[in-house]
């Protein structure tokens, strides 16, 4: 007897989204001659993201916890709006078809950008706080990536002139 719906249901969905990763990693190799092989990494991932699944599934089972309620589609929208945005804005795109030309804006525009619609997702957020969170998260991710790991990310390519 299934105590905890909801959990239930979340892990059913990890161990699902595992299986879905290691089938389409399955081609990589997982060793090669040099050491480690490029599905290595994925390969463990999809693992430990479904013994994770196992064991929310085996919890919801013996312990209670909250039923299943309805999808908010404006949530759904927001959230995977706000990727599509990041993933148009961060190097831009152009679609000469239609004559949409986007420029490239850069982690520091994009992050913020990207941070501020997916926060619209949840009522209770107040943009003060959203626009600090989102200050605060694209520096530390500039921060890492561009300067620690030194990562080909456009930061502004607008005031570096590409």
């Amino acid at each position: 007897m299934v105590k905890s719906p909801q959990d239930f249901a979340a892990g059913l969905l990890m161990i699902a989204i595992a299986i879905v990763a290691w089938l389409m990693v399955l081609p990589l190799p997982f060793t090669a001659p040099a050491g480690v092989g490029s599905g290595m990494l994925p390969k463990a991932v999809s693992v430990l993201l479904g013994g994770l699944g196992v064991a929310i599934v085996a919890t919801s089972l013996t312990s209670n916890g909250e039923r299943l309620t309805r999808w908010s589609l404006r949530e759904i929208a927001l959230v995977l709006g706000a990727i599509m945005v990041f993933a148009l804005t961060i190097r831009g795109f152009a679609m000469p078809a239609i004559g949409v030309t986007v420029p490239a804006l850069g982690l520091a525009v994009a992050g913020p950008l990207t941070i501020l619609i997916a926060a619209q997702a949840d009522r209770s957020t107040r943009f003060v706080e959203a626009f600090i969170f989102a200050i605060v998260l694209t520096t530390a991710c500039i921060v890492l990536f561009r300067l620690m790991l030194r990562l080909p990310i456009p930061v502004f390519p607008p005031l570096l002139g590409y």
